[in-house]
């Protein structure tokens, strides 16, 4: 067929580009297509290697140290043609509250009394955490929820009650409540406890 019709009329006519028909008859993949063949052979062998964690930009780096020149948009391209997607990891995030515990919980007082009109009724506790340089701070409140002011606090890197207790005993030495001041907290073990 090629001798009788003009190779250019036979892929008009197909509406195919004649670069298809190079590529058809070239028997030898072509250099870049080599590369690429080489090059995701070792972005599988990176990313299986680093636990599936690497995404596009370590690995570029790993490949650039291999002597593979890529850039960041190639290796991400050859990834998704792999179906490769790094899996992410989930940021810790310390708990402080642990609501299962076998200590007795008082009941909410908070929900059945009125607002307050004045300082020193109603205080409210909580924990919570910092990350420093140094690992990870915790640190407990005591707020007056009439003026929102932090009357106790304390911080410390453990969980333990003495981190509450510590805060409490702050805010008592400070304010000097008189009888029938509310304490709120959250149910943790930490303000449940006997102690």
């Amino acid at each position: 067929m090629a001798q009788q019709y003009h190779i250019r009329d036979l892929c008009s006519l197909l509406r195919v580009p004649r670069s298809s028909d190079y590529a058809w008859r070239r028997p030898t993949p072509s250099p870049r297509a080599l590369e690429n063949q080489r090059l995701r052979q070792q972005l599988s062998s990176l990313f299986t290697s680093n636990h599936k964690v690497y995404g596009s930009p370590r690995l570029t780096i790993c490949l650039q140290r291999q002597g593979l020149p890529c850039r960041r948009n190639r290796v991400a391209r050859h990834m998704r043609a792999l179906h490769r997607k790094a899996r992410q990891k989930r940021a810790f995030k310390p708990k402080t509250t642990d609501a299962h515990h076998p200590h007795p919980i008082a009941r909410n007082l908070l929900a059945q009394m009125p607002k307050t009109r004045s300082a020193n009724r109603i205080w409210v506790s909580d924990i919570t955490y910092v990350f420093t340089a140094q690992g990870w701070l915790y640190l407990a409140a005591v707020m007056d929820l009439y003026s929102r002011k932090i009357v106790g606090w304390a911080a410390a890197d453990h969980l333990k009650t003495s981190l509450v207790q510590e805060a409490i005993h702050q805010a008592i030495d400070a304010r000097s409540p008189q009888a029938g001041l509310v304490h709120h907290s959250d149910r943790g073990c930490q303000y449940a406890s006997a102690d």
